[in-house]
């Protein structure tokens, strides 16, 4: 499944985990794109304490527009899910980066 950027009718703006299905689209592990102070951008649960914040169907019917993310949001959004999926400032998540240990 690729990370898609869905715009719905209602103005909410989302990015998951998705694929194409008959009517809509299988989601997993939505995000919430949230704006912040400084025209930052961040990331929410969306529709918390229900079954889709974790998986679920959407109808085509309620999404205006579906995007590609870009890598930079794939890193983002994979260190926001490493981090527990807690709302967070995007900017303030660093990538995850393996380093090797350094010696004294």
């Amino acid at each position: 499944m690729d990370l898609i950027y869905f715009k719905f009718l209602n103005g909410e703006e989302v990015i998951a985990y998705a694929k194409k299905v008959i009517g809509g689209w299988y989601i997993e592990r939505p995000a919430m794109l949230v704006n912040l102070e400084d025209f930052k951008v961040g990331l929410a649960t969306w529709l918390p304490y229900t079954t889709l914040s974790i998986s679920g169907n959407i109808p085509d019917a309620s999404i205006l527009l579906i995007a590609q993310v870009e890598e930079e949001m794939v890193k983002y959004y994979n260190a926001w899910i490493g981090q527990g999926s807690k709302e967070v400032d995007i900017d303030e998540v660093k990538p995850i980066v393996e380093t090797e240990p350094q010696t004294k």
